[in-house]
């Protein structure tokens, strides 16, 4: 007849049992052997830890991504730009041919003067994009971009030398007080700082103003560099100046928004390889083997149950015992 104490060791593997039972259930059912703190507190710290790396990895993709995204709209519209200056110049470069009547010359004019709508429209949008991100018009700011997972790892952006080319183009190409006259862009003229915008006959104010003459106009400083009928010597070096100044400047910032882009790619495979290595660690300490846990099932749900029919036996065969006696 077994003794009480090994009742009491009975009873103890069926509760032993029955917690490793629910145990590799729950790991099974979640393929996951760190449910709980309890499991393994040490592991289940470090895995936490990789956890959090892991997410902050995830978002800084994104935002690298997103980055990727802004600078290639960017380096996409300034070669369009580009393209369009190249057209203009080749007007400008066929209207300086001598040969030309004034009817071909006014021609050529007007090819200009529509081409440079396209001027406009693109320093708006580019205005806009960068009003969208910076919210605000005129002061210079620089986009700061995350590439890493620690408070300082970032990637300064400065789109503030495109806009300022952007900005010279069209003065040059309509003038000040041409863009003036016009209700539908005296807005533009704010991209100075200064809204309302001064009168074209009021005086350039430092540091515009430097190497102008004293109570120098802003229409004189900034004047139509686009005129080339008729196509004096003067007038057509001064087209073929604003649109090679505008050309390099443009090409400039495609350059440097065509590298912040390689780095860009370099930093965002930097962080997925990294988030790659993190994940595949927290999952070593956190990922359930599902076949050894799926054994473990079986040899707890054996061990409980012929734990628990020893049990009952045991306690059968005391119960006989106390009928006899109190038969006898």
């Amino acid at each position: 007849m077994l003794s009480t104490i090994q009742n009491a060791t009975l009873a103890a593997r069926v509760t032993f049992y029955s917690k490793e039972t629910n145990k590799a259930m729950d790991r099974i059912s979640s393929g996951s052997k760190l449910n709980a703190s309890f499991d393994n507190p040490a592991a289940f710290s470090v895995a936490e830890t990789y956890r959090t790396q892991v997410n902050a990895a995830r978002s800084v993709s994104n935002s690298i991504q997103d980055a990727l995204n802004i600078v290639r709209i960017g380096e996409t519209g300034v070669r369009s730009v580009v393209e369009v200056v190249q057209t203009m110049r080749d007007i400008v470069l066929q209207a300086a041919n001598g040969t030309n009547t004034e009817e071909n010359l006014s021609y050529y004019q007007t090819q200009l003067n529509e081409t440079r709508g396209v001027l406009y429209q693109a320093f708006i949008t580019a205005q806009q994009f960068r009003v969208s991100f910076e919210g605000n018009e005129t002061q210079d700011r620089i986009l700061n971009f995350m590439v890493g997972t620690n408070p300082g790892d970032t990637l300064a952006v400065d789109y503030n030398p495109l806009r300022n080319t952007l900005r010279d183009l069209v003065l040059g190409a309509f003038g000040y007080r041409e863009l003036y006259d016009n209700p539908d862009t005296t807005v533009f003229l704010g991209s100075f700082g200064i809204y309302p915008p001064p009168k074209p006959d009021d005086p350039v104010p430092p540091p515009l103003l430097e190497g102008q003459p004293f109570g120098t106009t802003w229409a004189q400083k900034f004047p139509n560099k686009l005129n080339i009928s008729p196509a004096t010597p003067e007038n057509v070096q001064s087209a073929f100046g604003l649109l090679d100044t505008a050309k390099a400047g443009l090409l400039s910032s495609e350059t440097y928004l065509g590298t912040i882009g390689q780095r860009l790619e370099l930093h965002l495979g930097v962080v997925q390889k990294f988030e790659t290595s993190v994940a595949a660690s927290e999952s070593s300490l956190r990922d359930a083997d599902l076949a050894a846990e799926s054994t473990n099932l079986t040899k707890s749900q054996v061990m409980q149950q012929a734990s628990q029919a020893m049990l009952v036996q045991a306690n059968a065969r005391l119960g006989q015992v106390l009928e006899l006696i109190r038969q006898g």
